[in-house]
């Protein structure tokens, strides 16, 4: 599933992370936060910030691959919802 979406996949890039999008015929979202944006504590606080941003907004069908970029940890959580949405808005050009 990863090689798929990283070769055919169309990217959106945020301050605070990487958006990949493949159109398909199901919904399927994947987070990937590394070690280096912080401890477990966090990825997993990253990862539940994710998952709550994609349960409220309408993302559609397709496979959506978020990669998380060290400086993730510093953004609110309003402005990740926003940067989000926008990501949103450019894959649906």
């Amino acid at each position: 599933m990863f090689n798929l979406i990283y070769k055919k996949g169309k990217r959106v890039h945020s301050k605070c992370f990487t958006l990949i999008f493949l159109p398909k015929d199901e919904l399927k979202f994947a987070f990937v936060v590394s070690k280096k944006v912080g401890n477990a504590v966090v990825r997993n606080k990253i990862k539940r910030r994710l998952r709550a941003i994609s349960r409220d907004l309408d993302f559609g069908n397709g496979w959506y691959l978020f990669l998380a970029r060290p400086s993730i940890k510093e953004c609110k959580f309003q402005k990740l919802f926003k940067d989000v949405d926008r990501c949103l808005l450019q894959i649906k050009r």
